[in-house]
């Protein structure tokens, strides 16, 4: 979910979606938060991102709050690993920031 503060804002989530650089430490990132209010005790839906030079994998999905993020009560069991093509991954972020940075679907004024 987009943050609807900014377009700045929202950049800065998909630049976090990317993950890290192939090679280096996974990252957990927030995938979805609530729309209301954006506060984090209501719990953010995050997953851990790695990345090689050919695939990005989202896994460990689970809830963060002021006390938790990717702890091991917080995991969601079960829950599948999803792995995209690097490539591709990087064309729909890119495309994604793209349309935020000319204004796509943010707050016009009729």
């Amino acid at each position: 979910m987009m943050s609807p503060s900014s377009r700045k804002a929202a950049s800065t989530q998909l630049d976090q979606l990317r993950g890290p650089d192939a090679g280096d430490a996974p990252k957990r990132v927030e995938l979805f938060f609530c729309p209301a209010c954006f506060d984090i005790s209501d719990g953010i839906l995050s997953v851990e991102v790695a990345r090689t030079a050919d695939a990005v994998t989202w896994r460990a999905f689970g809830w963060k709050d002021e006390e938790q993020d990717g702890d091991a009560d917080a995991l969601i069991t079960n829950a599948t690993e999803l792995v995209f093509d690097a490539v591709a991954y990087d064309a729909v972020l890119g495309s994604a920031q793209a349309a935020f940075r000319l204004g796509f679907g943010w707050r016009r004024k009729r």
